[in-house]
Formats: structure tokens, C-alpha cells, sequence
């Protein structure tokens, strides 16, 4: 590949950023998706949700409330302003 020639000292990077299809940003929010079985939506279950700023696990207690439902993490997104919200989708036998 040709880059135009840039003045001496200068470097230049070129950056290609593929989509993800579990994780997408809106603002300085970032929103992703998890799946859990039927089993651990009714039993209760751990989920570790992976943030800008590292590992979180979340707890359900038994009976998650419906397929869809979003679990918020404050001050999780981007430059730890916006939150990072994960959508829990309940996967069916």
C-alpha cells in the first residue's frame, strides 16, 4: 500500500476497526449482549461482563426478569463516563 509521504518526523498509523455483533457503542455508553440458558435464568447464575475498565461479574438471583432485560453498570463505558449496559437475553431449549 502507498501512504502519501508525510513531513520528516512525522509517523503515521492507519487503523482498520472491525464490528463486533455482541458489543456496540451509543455515545460514551457501550452495550453488549450475553446469553443465559432458561436453567440459569430460573435458578439464579453469575455472568462476568468484560468493561473498558476490566472484569466485572454480575449476580441474578433466581428469576431474572424476561429475555431482554438490561442490567446497568455505572461509569463502565468509555473514558468511565458513560455506563456499560449489558442485555441478557434468555436462550430457550
Amino acid at each position: 500500500m502507498y501512504l502519501k509521504k508525510g513531513e520528516d518526523g512525522h509517523l503515521v498509523i492507519r487503523f482498520n476497526v472491525e464490528t463486533d455483533q455482541t458489543v456496540r457503542r451509543e455515545g460514551s455508553n457501550i452495550i453488549s449482549k450475553h446469553y443465559i440458558t432458561l436453567t440459569e435464568a430460573l435458578l439464579g447464575c453469575s455472568l462476568v461482563i468484560n468493561t473498558v475498565q476490566g472484569a466485572q461479574t454480575i449476580e441474578f438471583k433466581q428469576g431474572v426478569p424476561s429475555s431482554g432485560f438490561r442490567y446497568t453498570l455505572s461509569n463502565k463505558g468509555i473514558g468511565g463516563q458513560g455506563d456499560h449496559i449489558a442485555e441478557i437475553d434468555i436462550v430457550m431449549p
